[in-house]
């Protein structure tokens, strides 16, 4: 079984791709799917160009950073390195196995506490958390997210640098 699937890169026209029924992509930035799409028990809903649905594979956070992998969606760590060009986007709901997680992959997300610090930037850290600096145990450092009031964040796809 085949399923036609459309990814849209970053300022770029749309491509058609085909992918097996079998088969799990990985989505890396800037790509982010923009219909139903099918694959290895994974459903992902396209809700224009920034929202997405995945079945979460483990419990997941509300506001959490969240990868793609090929076990499914995931919290997104920074201390793996098979996590490194698996970021997705920002969970708006938590979530357990077999729920459904929506996924805002692009613009702002809110956070209702109110407690940001405009122009602050946020890295990604240990299983779906970020954080202002740098914490111990990362394989690789990446800018995620940038507030831009108190409330609101912007996600942000931004070069990975590999710690040694």
């Amino acid at each position: 079984m085949e399923v036609i699937k459309l990814i849209r890169p970053a300022r770029q026209p749309i491509k058609l791709i085909r992918v097996t029924a079998n088969q799990v992509p990985l989505l890396r930035p800037p790509m982010t799917p923009v219909r139903l799409v099918r694959t290895g028990g994974t459903v992902v809903f396209a809700g224009g160009d920034s929202d997405v649905s995945y079945i979460a594979q483990v419990p997941i956070i509300d506001r959490a950073a969240v990868a793609l992998t090929a076990s499914g969606l995931v919290p997104y760590d920074a201390t793996r390195a098979d996590h490194a060009y698996a970021f997705v986007g920002i969970a708006l709901n938590s979530a357990d196995p077999g729920q459904a997680v929506h996924v805002r992959t692009s613009g702002e997300v809110a956070f209702p506490a109110g407690t940001l610090t405009a122009g602050q930037s946020f890295v990604a850290g240990a299983v779906g958390r970020w954080h202002v600096t740098r914490s111990e145990g990362l394989v690789f450092v990446h800018k995620i997210l940038r507030a831009i009031k108190a409330d609101t964040l912007l996600i942000l796809q931004q070069p990975i640098f590999f710690l040694t």
